[in-house]
């Protein structure tokens, strides 16, 4: 299934939207949307699918809006959750496992890259590598 972002220039006037391959009107449906290579994906999102060719269409200021409201969620939000975990050894190096709500949130699975960051003495930060 391929995906395409779109601009709607006219704000509140509802224009049909064709698909760029094969020119028929695609129809209205709610589909997810993914960011990050499939690590994150934001649920139902407003989208139009070619009923030829399946192609989902995005419009693009939906996409921002959903971005934003995702990422005020992820910074700006007192909501935050804690796991303590204890270091392990595999010989040579210290290990540590991912909580599964971790895991999950972020669509992680095994070969992903993270980048470790040293902030100070006493914090390290993880970060998906893109």
């Amino acid at each position: 299934m391929q995906e395409m972002l779109i601009n709607q220039k006219e704000k509140g006037v509802k224009m049909p939207i064709y698909c760029v391959d094969c020119g028929i009107k695609a129809k209205k449906i709610y589909s997810d949307f993914s960011l990050m290579n499939g690590k994150i994906v934001i649920k139902d999102l407003p989208a139009y699918k070619c009923p030829k060719c399946s192609k989902i269409i995005f419009n693009i200021d939906d996409v921002a809006k959903a971005k934003e409201n995702f990422r005020k969620a992820l910074y700006e939000s007192d909501a935050s959750v804690d796991f303590e975990r204890i270091l392990s050894s595999d010989g040579k190096n210290l290990t540590m496992r991912i909580p599964k709500q971790i895991e999950q949130s972020l669509n992680l699975k095994k070969g992903d890259k993270l980048l470790v960051k040293l902030e100070s003495k006493n914090r390290i930060a993880l970060k998906i590598a893109t």
